[in-house]
């Protein structure tokens, strides 16, 4: 078996994370934790800020949110 030097040996790749900006997440009533936990904590683990509606069904759902997330340890 013949070795080669990989593709990543010869060359240096370095990617930058950069915020995009402000998120809107809007809650539905079904699943309402669920459907938005996953955008709120991508775009809060990437930098960016999110502004939550949780559906008018489900209020306590932004506040468990919130207590999730500091639990966590992101910053407020």
């Amino acid at each position: 078996i013949k070795e080669m030097e990989s593709e990543s040996q010869r060359h240096h790749n370095r990617s930058r994370m950069r915020p995009y900006g402000v998120w809107a997440v809007i809650s539905p009533f079904n699943f309402p934790f669920a459907l938005a936990g996953g955008p709120s904590g991508g775009a809060l683990v990437a930098g960016n800020t999110v502004v939550f509606k949780p559906a008018t069904d489900t209020p306590y759902t932004g506040w468990l949110l919130t207590e999730c997330i500091r639990d966590a340890g992101l910053p407020d």
